[in-house]
């Protein structure tokens, strides 16, 4: 795949999230190119953690303190406001924020929506 590429003399490092099926594709990639010496610095530094996704696991376990009113807002939001995406903490924050907003039409639901329950 790299040959088609034409990547073999251009690769320095890949960067990807923590998926075990991204660790094995490297690995093959780091054994094939380092058989034709085609890998900078022997593949020390060819796969790259990346940020955003160690950030995106970081913020994710904080927001485990509030995992019950998350929960709560999060069926609230099915109501039409925007609903969050659990891969990316700031959807989170977003739908946060508009539920924060629409608290009181929130409240108001409880009294005439027998089907609202949050």
């Amino acid at each position: 795949m790299h040959l088609y590429w034409n990547i073999q003399s251009k690769l320095f490092s890949i960067t990807a999230d923590n998926c075990s099926t991204n660790d094995s594709a490297i690995t093959t990639l780091k054994r094939n190119l380092g058989r034709k010496n085609l890998i900078l610095v022997k593949g020390q530094h060819s796969h790259i953690r990346c940020g955003a996704y160690i950030l995106n696991l970081m913020v994710q376990d904080g927001m485990q303190d509030m995992h019950d009113a998350i929960s709560k807002i999060r069926e609230s939001v099915k109501y039409k406001l925007t609903y969050d995406v659990p891969t990316r903490w700031n959807s989170t924050y977003v739908m946060l924020r508009d539920a924060l907003f629409y608290k009181d039409a929130f409240q108001h639901l409880t009294s005439v929506d027998p089907n609202y329950v949050y």
